[in-house]
């Protein structure tokens, strides 16, 4: 969902309702019913339902008794789902402690309980957990044994630990949990140095347990490719996550440049928070300006291309990695993957291998026209 026109300005002031600095206000007088509906529609579908209870219940958005039923109904829906996914990441995290596999929280859960003051602000409709490449594989095997299952397999054994963000898994009670071994898809996943997302974990307590979490710099950094390269056009839950974190949780914003110029990503920062700032109507500062002068270099401007949603794709993103990861060895195996994926990986997406390499050679052509 755009947000634009009055419905779209209303969904933007509530994803930045209690930011410090926004420009956008709330409505004065209760919606109109149609209206009041399409507003309802997008909290939900851009992750907002809590921000939107948060206003009804503050006197700040003016509601009917009606609409307020709505918004309280949603909302404890959602929170309710949530709770519920909290319960099985606890379960994971219980089984990979006893395994000796390190991990760490990611995204929704992580997010609302370090940056939000209220963890029921932020809703989510997944699990998110980071491990490392080296004890993929085994986490991967550890939660197969305790009922999840894995859709879609990896084009080659081994490639997802190398090449690969990580993979879904879906649990008997069909929720899925994201593993990630790095923060992104494609190019930009394989350029950053996996090591920094290790260390000082930052920590949190949920249901009486300690979990471990990115430092705040890192959640800063995965919240903008979440912004600049995830959905395209990006969800407003993400832009309130990225100012959440840069407006009010303290961090280091030069540790922040160096994650990003590790990860070769100024043009995903400065994209990120342009957007942000830019939907929110929120006050310049430093970073802002300097994002909105940032020019991107041709090379950069090629990445970025190959995670918008005309051209997005596996074999697009594959394709786009061969330029950025290091070592001839490993281009020649991503390669090698690339061309000669597994009978499995091709029967579960219902390919021939003859059409697989159509695609292939269609995206390499299209990713030459667009250079």
């Amino acid at each position: 969902m755009r947000a634009q026109g009055p419905v779209g300005r209303h969904l933007r002031a509530l994803a930045s309702y209690g930011l410090p600095g926004t420009g956008l206000g709330l409505p004065e007088a209760p919606l109109a019913d149609d209206k009041w509906q399409e507003v309802l529609h997008g909290c939900a579908e851009q992750r907002l339902l809590g921000h939107l209870w948060s206003a009804v219940a503050a006197g700040d958005l003016p509601t009917t008794s009606l609409q307020r039923g709505q918004a309280k109904s949603l909302g404890l829906q959602a929170l309710r789902l949530c709770l519920r996914l909290e319960q099985h990441l606890l379960t994971a995290v219980d089984v990979l402690d006893h395994a000796g596999l390190d991990h760490r929280v990611l995204k929704g859960t992580a997010l609302a309980h370090t940056a939000y003051p209220s963890p029921s602000l932020r809703h989510f409709r997944d699990i998110d957990l980071l491990v490392t490449s080296e004890q993929f594989a085994a986490v991967v095997d550890v939660l197969l044994d305790i009922g999840y299952h894995r859709p879609w397999p990896e084009p080659r054994p081994g490639f997802d630990r190398r090449f690969g963000k990580g993979a879904t898994l879906v649990a008997p009670q069909r929720h899925e949990l994201d593993l990630h071994r790095t923060l992104v898809d494609g190019p930009f996943g394989l350029s950053i140095d996996l090591r920094t997302l290790w260390a000082r974990p930052r920590n949190f307590l949920l249901a009486g347990r300690t979990l471990r979490a990115l430092p705040v710099e890192a959640m800063v950094v995965h919240a903008c490719y979440q912004v600049a390269i995830g959905d395209d056009p990006p969800r407003l839950a993400a832009m309130r996550d990225l100012a959440q974190l840069l407006l009010t949780v303290e961090h280091d914003g030069s540790a922040v440049h160096e994650l990003v110029l590790g990860g070769k990503a100024e043009a995903v920062l400065a994209r990120a928070v342009e957007l942000t700032w830019q939907a929110f109507a929120l006050e310049p500062d430093e970073l802002s300006r300097w994002a909105q002068s940032y020019t991107p270099s041709a090379r950069e401007r090629c990445l970025l291309a190959t995670y918008s949603a005309a051209r997005r794709s596996f074999a697009t993103q594959s394709l786009a990695s061969l330029v950025t990861i290091p070592g001839v060895v490993a281009k020649v195996e991503l390669a090698r993957a690339l061309a000669l994926p597994s009978s499995e990986f091709l029967a579960r997406r219902e390919v021939s291998r003859l059409d697989w390499w159509r695609r292939g050679r269609r995206s390499a052509l299209g990713s030459r026209r667009h250079r």
